[in-house]
């Protein structure tokens, strides 16, 4: 654990270690030294935790708590923590962002676990941030016929949200017609659906026939 200084008082990290004697100049011998002496002699006494004597000190030390979108295309305001020192628990809060396409799981702490809305999170004796983690949703590709004579095998396929099928179904059949490629609308007069159109919704796509 960190603790505040207060050497006004004579605490360094915790400890009590004498007042500061002399005044702050600087000396080639410690160019680095705040310029203040102690006695040679001086031995740090007390323990890192407060007394009755001097019941605000140390002072534990606080960092900040964090919470991190996840990616950069969510959107809406991330929770706020206040400063925490180390060792003190809060309740981890709900999430409150949105990412088109995608559900919440959790949030990652820096600490490496996984955590929950009001699940109890304990503070490093560092800054701590917590990541949202979005799963993408699945969608369906639904192929039909369009009055042809037999089906697409398989009729859906499911597939992630902002993926591509990885392939297209076995073509259905009609008599005196040839099957051309799948479109968007029924009439064909939408747009060509293949191994490259990225989905983001449950969509219908048609066979669409030319006359053999």
């Amino acid at each position: 654990m960190q603790y505040k200084d207060d050497l006004s008082k004579g605490y360094v990290n915790g400890y009590f270690v004498g007042k500061r004697q002399g005044s702050a100049t600087q000396d080639e011998l410690e160019p680095d030294a705040d310029g203040y002496e102690v006695p040679h002699d001086t031995v740090r006494i007390g323990t890192v935790t407060p007394d009755a004597l001097e019941p605000n000190f140390p002072e534990p030390k606080d960092y900040t708590v964090t919470y991190a979108k996840g990616d950069d295309a969510a959107t809406g305001t991330a929770p706020t923590e206040t400063d925490k020192s180390e060792g003190e628990t809060f309740t981890v809060k709900a999430n409150t962002l949105t990412l088109i396409g995608h559900t919440f799981a959790s949030w990652l702490g820096s600490d490496g676990k996984t955590y929950q809305p009001d699940d109890e999170a304990r503070m490093p004796g560092a800054a701590f941030t917590l990541t949202a983690q979005w799963e993408p949703n699945t969608y369906t590709v639904t192929f039909d016929n369009n009055d042809g004579d037999t089906e697409a095998d398989p009729r859906t396929v499911d597939v992630d949200y902002g993926d591509t099928v990885e392939s297209l179904p076995t073509e259905p059949t009609r008599d005196s017609y040839t099957f051309a490629s799948w479109n968007t609308q029924a009439d064909g007069n939408g747009d060509t659906f293949d191994t490259s159109t990225v989905v983001t919704g449950d969509i219908t796509v048609y066979a669409k026939w030319s006359a053999a």
